[in-house]
C-alpha cells in the first residue's frame, strides 16, 4: 500500500512514479517498472491496516504558540508539477467556498491561501483535511 501525493504520468507510458523509498520496499528499485492494479482506500479501510494519522479519528498536530498571539498564517494546501493538476485543485477547493491562489515555484504550482488568521486556522485545517488533503504546509507571520 502506498500513499499518492502527486498525480502524473510524468514519463510517456506510466500511470504512476513512486518514490525510491516505495519502490525498494515493494522490490521495484532494480527493475524500474511493472504493471500493478490501483484503488483507492476509504480513510476506515486505511485505518483498518493500523496505520499511523491514517482514518477519520486521527487528529491535526497542535498549534504552536504563534497562533495564540494574534498572528496570521498562509497555508499550503498542494504543490503540483502539472499545472492543470493545481488549477483543478484550485477550483475543488472554490467550489467548496474556500478561496486559494496559485504560486509558481520553479517547477512546482503550489496552491496556497495566503493569509488565515489564527484564529481560523484550526477550523480551515480540519475543513481541509475532510476534504481530503492531509499533508499542509503551515508557515507563520505576525
Amino acid at each position: 500500500m502506498v500513499r499518492i501525493n502527486d498525480r502524473g504520468p510524468f514519463v510517456a507510458g506510466r500511470d504512476l512514479d513512486l518514490s525510491e523509498a516505495a519502490a525498494t520496499v515493494l522490490g521495484l528499485r532494480v527493475s524500474g517498472t511493472a504493471l500493478v492494479n490501483c484503488r483507492v482506500l476509504l480513510p476506515e479501510e486505511v485505518a483498518a491496516y493500523g496505520l499511523p494519522g491514517a482514518g477519520p479519528q486521527a487528529k491535526a498536530p497542535a498549534l504552536p504558540p504563534q497562533a495564540l498571539q494574534g498572528s496570521s498564517c498562509r497555508i499550503q494546501v498542494a504543490s503540483f508539477r502539472d499545472g492543470a493538476n493545481a488549477r483543478a485543485t484550485q477550483d475543488r477547493l472554490r467550489l467548496s467556498g474556500i478561496p486559494s491562489v496559485l504560486e509558481q515555484a520553479r517547477a512546482y504550482t503550489r496552491v496556497v491561501i495566503p493569509s488565515v488568521p489564527a484564529a481560523q486556522v484550526e477550523a480551515l485545517r480540519e475543513r481541509l483535511r475532510s476534504l481530503g488533503y492531509r499533508d499542509l504546509q503551515l508557515v507563520w507571520t505576525k
